[in-house]
């Protein structure tokens, strides 16, 4: 018999659990919003600890499941979401966050999915593809939290499927990423962020003699939560001096694959996509990964394939059982 050592569905654990976070930051609504952004930040760095050292093990299956929102909790009841769009968007109309609670600018929509609705972890994707949601509340039949769900998480457990060896970066890029100048100062960084509702920002250098942005960096919304304590002037800060720089690019016709291995060493929600002569032509984040529908739905099928042959199975033993005892 011919063996392979391609991951099949059945052999991956991609049960709600593995998918869900279950150590989240919990606060009173009535919170400030300056130690509630503290609170992520301390959240945040331990868990890319944790992340790096298994790294460095080489122990991908235990890397940490994280996220960087809270629940507010009243009564032990949620009732509210605080997202770092939130954070954000507070920052760039100049609100004093010492001044100002988390009631006051949680969101109070979110997207629920109870346990005993899970099937398998598609009816995810297709909540994420479904609501454009970042989080997913997981809550018990009893209405208790369990914890949340995001992109990355799902990603996380999803990213050994061979599926990802088959598409490319170019099929779910974004084609017309969001780019400033190096010397573009914070505060402009923040208001567009918010205006264009985007996640990441591309830092490039001045249009060569071909017109074509090479770009030198990226700064995400974890990099300006970051930022949040060090009391700068935004006005003053150019945007060069706290990007991410860029380190490694993707080109559109990279793997998948490859995209979310990179994402993984370098702990990034966003990668850069760079054209043949080194300039920026799109950009590829953990949700543009994990809805990759085709293929995605294909494997769906195979997982309800996969499982009506182990029942078959099932039966073809008994029957042959009760045959030789006939």
């Amino acid at each position: 018999m011919t063996t392979t050592n391609l991951p099949t569905i059945s052999n991956l654990n991609l049960s709600l659990q593995a998918a869900t976070i279950d150590s989240l930051v919990r606060l009173s609504p009535e919170t400030k919003v300056k130690d509630a952004i503290e609170q992520i930040k301390k959240k945040e760095t331990s868990c890319l600890l944790a992340s790096q050292a298994s790294l460095a093990k080489k122990e991908e299956q235990k890397l940490p499941l994280e996220t960087n929102c809270i629940i507010a909790i009243e009564e032990d009841r949620l009732v509210g979401i605080f997202t770092p769009k939130d954070i954000v968007k507070l920052v760039a109309m100049g609100i004093d966050l010492d001044k100002i609670s988390v009631a006051e600018v949680m969101t109070r929509n979110w997207i629920v999915l109870r346990e005993s609705d899970y099937y398998d972890i598609f009816t995810v994707v297709n909540l994420f593809r479904q609501h454009n949601a970042r989080h997913i509340v997981i809550v018990s039949d009893n209405n208790d939290i369990v914890g949340l769900i995001t992109p990355e998480s799902t990603r996380k457990i999803l990213r050994n499927l061979p599926h990802l060896k088959l598409q490319s970066v170019k099929r779910v890029m974004n084609p017309g990423p969001i780019a400033v100048c190096a010397n573009t100062p914070l505060s402009y960084v923040f208001s567009l962020a918010i205006e264009q509702q985007t996640d990441c920002i591309a830092i490039v250098k001045p249009p060569n003699d071909s017109g074509l942005c090479e770009p030198i960096g990226l700064i995400s919304e974890q990099d300006l939560i970051q930022l949040q304590g060090l009391e700068l002037d935004l006005d003053e800060v150019e945007v060069e001096a706290v990007m991410s720089s860029c380190e490694y690019s993707l080109t559109a016709e990279d793997s998948l694959w490859k995209a979310q291995q990179e994402m993984e060493r370098s702990q990034k929600n966003w990668l850069l996509v760079t054209g043949t002569n080194g300039e920026l032509v799109g950009t590829i984040s953990t949700l543009g990964i994990l809805l990759a529908t085709d293929s995605l739905e294909i494997y769906q099928k195979v997982w309800s394939l996969e499982q009506k042959i182990a029942e078959l199975e099932k039966e073809k033993e008994l029957l042959l059982e009760n045959r030789s005892h006939s």
